[in-house]
């Protein structure tokens, strides 16, 4: 059967199965939640910082104002520094830190635990581990800062590199968030739920009126005959008035 439904036909069917949507969401955000929480592996973070000295490396000439020396030396620096991650990223670099880490690991998943980033479009770059321990996650970053000083001189003559942070040992798990997880579950769960009372009504083949019947055998509707009977409410429910015999037979039965 055909069906045309309107937006606000769509949102009153949804809140006449409100009870579904509701129980989706807590049960799919709760289901979430115990996994995130019991089964899903903590992960820990190590940052450290370096700040790398482009002086030696980029000449300004001096006929320059102070403010054109300011503006080109930022530029230099941005531009320098995404040379700087392009180099702490490549794999002859993750291969050096690998095997001096001390840490099992492929340079495959080294270079998807490790970020690193210019802080504020500066020299100053910030290197972050993600493991599952914290220890290897401190190792493996403070190998890779160690490296960063004799890596990066290497490429760039002249150039230097001093570690402002060392890496630290983190304490806390970073993750997984379990309220996150929660709410994506309880996002989950209604989206489902929705979805599920669209079906289910799209396969519902319930008769519910004349457009029905036209729509379903597309014969015309020659004519309908009214109910004019009044109901009247006992103790047994709703009945006719015109079955009071039976109303009576009923209440001679008590």
């Amino acid at each position: 059967m055909n069906k045309d439904i309107s937006i606000i036909e769509l949102i009153q069917l949804v809140f006449k199965k409100l009870w579904l949507v509701i129980v989706m969401s807590i049960v799919c955000g709760t289901l979430l939640f115990i996994y995130s929480k019991y089964y899903l592996t903590p992960t820990y973070v190590s940052r450290g910082m370096i700040y790398v000295d482009n002086s030696n490396v980029v000449r300004i000439p001096s006929e320059l104002t102070e403010e054109d020396v300011k503006y080109a030396d930022l530029v230099a620096s941005q531009r320098l520094a995404t040379v700087y991650i392009e180099i702490l990223k490549s794999r002859t670099f993750l291969k050096i830190v690998k095997e001096q880490c001390g840490v099992d690991i492929t340079v495959e998943k080294l270079a998807s635990i490790i970020e690193i980033k210019s802080k504020n479009d500066t020299e100053i770059l910030e290197i972050s581990v993600v493991h599952t321990n914290p220890y290897h996650a401190q190792a493996i970053t403070e190998t890779f800062l160690e490296n960063s000083k004799v890596e990066i001189p290497r490429i760039f003559k002249g150039g230097s590199v001093e570690i402002i942070d060392h890496a630290d040992i983190p304490l806390k798990p970073s993750g997984p968030n379990h309220v996150k997880n929660a709410l994506i579950g309880i996002l989950l769960g209604i989206i489902l739920s929705v979805i599920l009372i669209f079906l289910l009504d799209l396969l519902d083949n319930t008769i519910r009126g004349q457009d029905d019947l036209i729509d379903k055998y597309k014969y015309p509707i020659l004519g309908s005959i009214p109910n004019t009977q009044k109901r009247k409410k006992t103790i047994y429910g709703y009945m006719l008035k015109a079955d009071k015999n039976k109303e009576n037979e009923l209440k001679a039965s008590q």
